[in-house]
């Protein structure tokens, strides 16, 4: 300041020069901060949201699945998850089910995965059930009664096929079944650590034994559900056991199964369980048969399950395996969407059950059968058998109407 008080010109000059490469650096700074951030928005965009296609507009679905939070799901609605929890993307799925409103995801753990060889003992469903229970789900666990090297199917059976036999040995099974209920339910029996993670408590030995292509006798199935009830209380006296349901609808098996002479079925498991994929009439059949059967036992009062049914989505699969009532319902989506709006309230309400699950969450590319489009949601592009080994980067899901319908009876239902 010079003796009037007032700056000199060049310290003026220098001061304004200062503000304005304050002021340029301020928005530079801005500006590059601004695009990284749209940058970032819209790889994240880009990367994770489905593309729409014409006949399954999935416009609505969430741009980035994993910052979705975990909602409480429907106690009453489940899904199945069968082959397709091996896909590489199989979680995106699992948090779109949640996103519907689901409650339960029903999955297979099987003797290899917890006894890869006798006496050898492992973890390998921790990874499965981690997933799915991270994801808000509460599970019902399904598993068969032989493993390859235990197993009483006859010479030049092989693979999977094995597991749908008898055991070799019964003790052996008990094992196995004490010490996965061990690992997953309430108690860890003093199993060490890893076990009693408290993540399972409903329990389905083995799934439709009846089957023509992998049958096993009504009594080694009796046998069998006497001794995984015995092992699976055992572990966890809370749990609660499922038997498996026949897939014909054909009441001699079970009638045989329940009332086998040496191991009385009534008398080992708590819930009952149906599939069912037909009208409505065959349904209810399905149902009664097990009902009175149970009641000429003196065995009534048991909470019902149905833990499949589904319909396709593609026409020609409609026509070929659906049989004389595909006529009733329209061909393709809008199939699949009628039929579940026609019978899951049905059996829910009009038939009292107490759960429903849907087959099935995704539609099966390593399927070639009738059940490859049952799904909700799928990968464009790999339906069907189109690949029996998934590539390492898939498309992001399409949803099929049937989500957004199995998503829509859920929220009335609340």
């Amino acid at each position: 300041m010079n003796k009037t008080g007032y700056l000199s010109l060049p310290l003026i000059v220098i001061i304004v020069l200062v503000l304005i490469l304050a002021l340029v650096g301020a928005g530079l700074y801005l500006r590059t901060l601004g695009n990284k951030k749209i940058n970032n928005f819209i790889s994240q965009t880009v990367h994770q949201v489905p593309t729409p296609l014409p006949v399954t507009p999935i416009a609505t679905a969430p741009a980035n699945l994993s910052v979705l939070p975990v909602v409480k799901g429907s106690d009453r609605y489940g899904i199945n998850t069968g082959i397709e929890t091996h896909d590489p993307g199989i979680e995106n799925a699992y948090k779109l089910a949640n996103q519907a409103g689901i409650g339960w995801i029903r999955i297979s753990c099987n003797w290899a995965s917890i006894e890869p060889s006798e006496g050898k003992w492992s973890n390998g469903c921790d990874s499965l059930i981690n997933t799915v229970t991270g994801d808000g789900f509460k599970l019902t666990v399904s598993f068969f009664y032989s493993v390859s090297w235990c197993s009483a199917a006859p010479a030049g059976v092989s693979g999977a096929k094995l597991e749908h036999y008898a055991p070799c040995d019964y003790q052996k099974f008990y094992d196995f079944v004490y010490r996965m209920v061990s690992r997953y339910g309430s108690n860890a029996n003093g199993l060490g650590s890893g076990y009693g993670q408290n993540k399972v408590h409903f329990w389905e030995v083995g799934n439709e034994p009846d089957t023509k292509n992998t049958p096993i006798p009504a009594s080694d199935y009796a046998h069998a559900l006497a001794v995984a009830y015995k092992a699976i209380k055992a572990a966890d006296s809370n749990a609660q056991v499922l038997p498996a349901a026949p897939s014909s609808g054909q009441k001699d098996y079970w009638h045989n199964v329940l009332h086998d002479p040496n191991y009385p079925a009534y008398k080992s498991f708590d819930i009952i369980n149906i599939h069912s994929y037909g009208d409505k009439a065959d349904t209810k059949k399905r149902l009664d048969n097990v009902v009175n059967d149970l009641a000429s036992l003196g065995a009534k009062g048991k909470p019902v399950w149905f833990t499949e049914t589904g319909y396709p989505s593609d026409s020609a699969y409609q026509k070929q395996f659906r049989g004389w009532f595909y006529q009733t319902y329209p061909l393709g989506e809008d199939g699949q969407v009628a039929y579940m709006k026609d019978m899951i309230p049905y059996i829910l309400n009009t038939l009292g059950v107490q759960k429903v699950f849907w087959y099935t969450l995704e539609d099966s590319p390593r399927d070639n059968g009738q059940f490859c489009n049952y799904g909700l949601v799928y990968y464009p592009g790999y339906q069907c058998a189109q690949s029996l080994t998934m590539p390492a980067t898939l498309p992001p899901y399409s949803l099929k109407k049937a989500y957004t319908a199995y998503k829509d009876l859920i929220s009335q239902d609340k």
